[in-house]
């Protein structure tokens, strides 16, 4: 015989083990959003209940018409953060209820959204460049320009090292401990005077160390070496 265990038991019994292993304000954030979007109606279901339908319908209803797709990516997200809740509710009712709760097959078949977290590209015109750069303290400037120039990251940038002169040596990277491989920043061909005279079928490791387009570098020997001599 299946024990009745309701959707808004599950919840409660999901809150007390979250209480005691997540942060007070992750706890609190997700309260929030199961408040929001578990109704009553739901939360009066027996769990065991449940079907593949009925969870899709509620899952879909989270996501508005609209012809928009930017504003109905983020709706998607958003209901795909509460699917995954709800389902973590489920998954531990399944897991610590298997009396009430004997399978989980429900909310497992059902079927998520595609492409929803997929990030928005875009990328920034010279003149916005020229802007953006204006409009900076003239320190940071120098950074930003570097950054844009080069494709660098922040912390590859403060790591930069250059050794002069700057016709026969190249910048040079050191690579982070933790790396398995080493990273190819593209750069531009006109970017610096050292770019310039590389081969367009060749690109700098971040290691200092030249290599052909499409390769992958294996760590190398002189990895941290603050430059390394132009072959």
């Amino acid at each position: 015989m299946i024990v009745a265990y309701t959707v808004g038991e599950a919840l409660e019994d999901y809150f007390r083990y979250r209480t005691a292993r997540s942060p007070s304000l992750s706890v609190q954030t997700d309260k929030s959003r199961a408040r929001a979007h578990i109704d009553d109606e739901l939360r009066a279901r027996p769990v065991a209940k449940l079907t593949t339908g009925e969870l899709e319908t509620w899952y879909h209803a989270m996501v508005r018409d609209t012809n928009d797709r930017e504003l109905q990516r983020r709706a998607q997200a958003t209901a795909d953060r509460v699917r995954r809740l709800f389902f973590a509710v489920l998954n531990h009712a399944y897991r610590n209820r298997h009396d009430a709760v004997p399978s989980a097959d429900a909310w497992r078949a059902v079927r998520t959204f595609r492409n929803f977290d997929r990030p928005r590209r875009r990328f920034i015109s010279v003149e916005e460049a020229k802007r953006l750069l204006n409009a900076m303290p003239p320190d940071f400037r120098s950074l930003a320009r570097g950054a844009l120039y080069t494709g660098l990251r922040w912390g590859e940038l403060l790591a930069l090292r250059v050794t002069w002169p700057m016709d026969r040596f190249m910048c040079g990277i050191p690579r982070a401990a933790q790396a398995a491989r080493c990273r190819f920043p593209p750069r531009a061909s006109s970017s610096s005077r050292v770019s310039q005279r590389a081969s367009p079928a060749m690109r700098w490791c971040s290691c200092g160390t030249p290599a052909r387009i499409g390769s992958a570098c294996t760590p190398h020997e002189r990895c941290g070496v603050l430059a390394k001599r132009r072959k």
